[in-house]
């Protein structure tokens, strides 16, 4: 059963079925009711209707981008993006202002995953009593591969339910209204959770295939490759400060037993992946004459980078619109959907590289409080020559595939800049800022757009004209990630970034040179006036420095922590990764202000946007009220 179309396929044959219709209360699935002339007991009697029932337990994925309203990244409730207006539930969120009786999101990560895990548990129960069948293919192996399908994928939904809400009640089996006992019991402690979902991906990678023995039109299936890259996120989270504090020693639902020693399980984990799977590699270009090797990946519905993704549409120019303004398509302020703006505070975590004699030389960080140092005093950086007069000048490739920025040219339309900037002595109406900034003062507006996941080719045009030719799967693991938690796992656990530990196939410090090497300006063959401006053209082909031997264990840590932010962009990492960390904290989100000047050039300076707040009750999520009412027993997270 191919899946790329499978959710489309699904959703208008069974999905009210055999999904929706699973209840909070576990009897969902046994309902008898009749849709469309098809039961579940008819399910499992036919080997299509059983395909589509495991292809609908994959919808349950987490299908990412978008969680606040239709519109809105989870990375603008932390210290990635800026939402476009107060109304917005990711300024809940920014704020702590929200409450257990109704989650910002928009979906109930409680009943969506548990509906998954019932799901799961019901095919795996049924799967062997399903006939055997020519067409579609139907035999023993293949129901002992779709059973470690599913098993996977009830592992998935619990590392889920993990990262939302700590320990969770562990379900294993089917469950009827008779187990009354078993649905009400209480939760599992945070070790428990974690050490189930391991074993139960471990389990399902015995009868798993590499991902290089699917074929093509089964790309996006479970592989050896997912579980391996389940169980390295997993430890690593279990290893990270929130959930491994020696002040907090015992084995809880909200943090595990300690030991120092959950380090090197993680490190096992991420070199388990890499020494057990095969076909991985980071994502080359298509087409470097038009693209980066890193914004190629994210508009590719096939790359070897890619261990597991939500499978999206064919075409679908929604990322584009909500992106980027409706004036570049060519459609007013009707539709201003536009939602998700880069934070000068990410931007200025992107490293300035210095260039001699046609060469990288180095690389430096600048970050937010420098940047604002530089500004208050009209300074240049004396180490990096980083002029904040010139801020987009010899930035980390990455940003240039990552962001646009003032003067920037969108290369699908001859002649199109964008103009992002107020005009000295001038009104609102005569600035360069898009039209839905101009017509409504109170939207948010930091002086940048989203470039990451959109074709800067593809000439979209109108609300609904679908000219992307793109797809954007969301990508729940990929090899760059692998790497990331390789590096950080290796260096916690044996203190020496630079050295590689017995049996282990490199050192923290080559997993993230790696990484960085894949981060090259491009070769790009375009035309002048379709270059970004300030990425400079005679380093083309070259690479980031590599991280310097001799850094600390703790420097070596900063640096992983800074690598991920800005390669893991808006994938809906950073909110995990500062909650595992424990690094929430207040912050001020910043965006830039651009003046033009009466001689056509531009002053730059940054403002304040917004205070951000934060109470430590929020790193975990509370069961909802209406929840816990019907299970006592269910203890709440702290502070709720």
């Amino acid at each position: 059963m191919k899946l790329n179309n499978f959710y489309s396929v699904f959703s208008c044959l069974l999905i009210t079925v055999l999904l929706i219709s699973c209840q909070d209360d576990g009897k969902g699935l046994l309902d008898k009711e009749k849709s469309s002339d098809i039961t579940e007991d008819m399910v499992f009697t036919n080997a299509q209707y059983t395909y589509y029932f495991l292809n609908g337990i994959y919808q349950r994925l987490n299908s990412g981008f978008f969680v606040f309203g239709e519109a809105g990244y989870l990375g603008n409730a932390v210290d990635e993006g800026l939402h476009k207006a107060s109304w917005d539930n990711a300024e809940k969120m920014a704020l702590c202002s929200w409450n257990e009786t109704s989650y910002p999101i928009n979906y109930n990560p409680w009943s969506k995953n548990y509906q998954g895990i019932r799901a799961a548990n019901r095919f795996m129960a049924e799967i062997d009593n399903v006939p055997n069948s020519d067409e579609p293919v139907m035999n023993d192996a293949i129901k002992g591969r779709m059973k470690a399908e599913a098993r996977f994928l009830r592992a998935m939904f619990h590392y889920e339910l993990l990262k939302f809400y700590g320990g969770i009640p562990i379900q294993d089996k089917v469950l009827t209204a008779a187990d009354e006992e078993e649905l009400k019991k209480p939760r599992s402690t945070f070790d428990e959770t974690v050490d189930f979902i391991c074993k139960e991906a471990l389990l399902a990678e015995k009868d798993l295939p590499h991902s290089d023995e699917y074929d093509t039109s089964d790309f996006g299936r479970i592989t050896k490759g997912a579980c391996y890259a389940l169980i390295s996120r997993v430890r690593l989270m279990a290893a990270s400060p929130l959930y491994n504090d020696p002040q907090q020693p015992e084995d809880t639902p909200f943090h595990g037993k300690y030991s120092a020693d959950k380090w090197r399980l993680a490190a096992e984990a991420a070199r388990d992946f890499i020494q057990k799977t095969r076909g991985y590699e980071l994502h080359q270009s298509t087409n470097p004459a038009r693209y980066g090797d890193y914004e190629d990946f994210f508009i590719r519905r096939y790359s070897p980078e890619v261990i597991l993704s939500y499978q999206s549409a064919n075409d679908d120019p929604y990322l584009g619109r909500i992106s980027l303004n409706g004036q570049l398509f060519g459609y007013g302020a009707g539709h201003q959907n536009v939602n998700n703006f880069p934070m000068l505070n990410a931007v200025a975590d992107y490293e300035v590289v210095k260039i001699e004699n046609n060469n990288i030389v180095s690389s430096h960080y600048i970050g937010m409080e420098k940047l604002k140092d530089l500004y208050d005093t009209n300074s240049i950086d004396s180490e990096s020559g980083f002029d904040p007069q010139n801020p987009y000048l010899n930035r980390d490739p990455r940003f240039y595939q990552s962001i646009y920025y003032n003067q920037s040219p969108w290369p699908a339309r001859n002649g199109k800049i964008f103009e992002i900037w107020t005009l000295e002595g001038g009104t609102m109406a005569q600035s360069g800022l898009h039209e839905i900034h101009r017509a409504n003062a109170a939207f948010t507006f930091p002086y940048f757009y989203i470039r990451k996941f959109t074709d800067a080719w593809a000439d979209q045009q109108g609300w609904n004209n679908k000219r992307p030719n793109v797809t954007n799967n969301f990508p729940i693991f990929r090899y760059a990630e692998i790497l990331l938690n390789y590096a950080e796992a290796v260096n916690q656990a044996f203190d020496n970034p630079d050295a590689t530990p017995p049996g282990y196939p490199m050192s923290a410090r080559d997993a993230v040179n790696l990484v960085r090497r894949r981060a090259k300006f491009p070769p790009l063959d375009i035309v002048a006036a379709k270059w970004p401006p300030g990425m400079p053209k005679n380093v083309a082909g070259q690479s980031l420095p590599d991280l310097p031997p001799g850094l600390s264990k703790t420097d070596m840590n900063e640096r992983i922590v800074r690598e991920r932010r800005i390669e893991l962009y808006q994938e809906e990492h950073r909110y995990w990764d500062l909650n595992r960390w424990k690094k929430r904290e207040p912050f001020t989100a910043y965006g830039q202000t651009i003046v033009k000047k009466k001689n056509g050039t531009f002053v730059f300076n940054y403002t304040e946007i917004m205070e951000r707040k934060w109470y430590d009750k929020f790193y975990f999520f509370p069961i909802l009220v209406s929840e816990k009412e019907k299970v006592p027993a269910w203890e709440q997270a702290p502070g709720w």
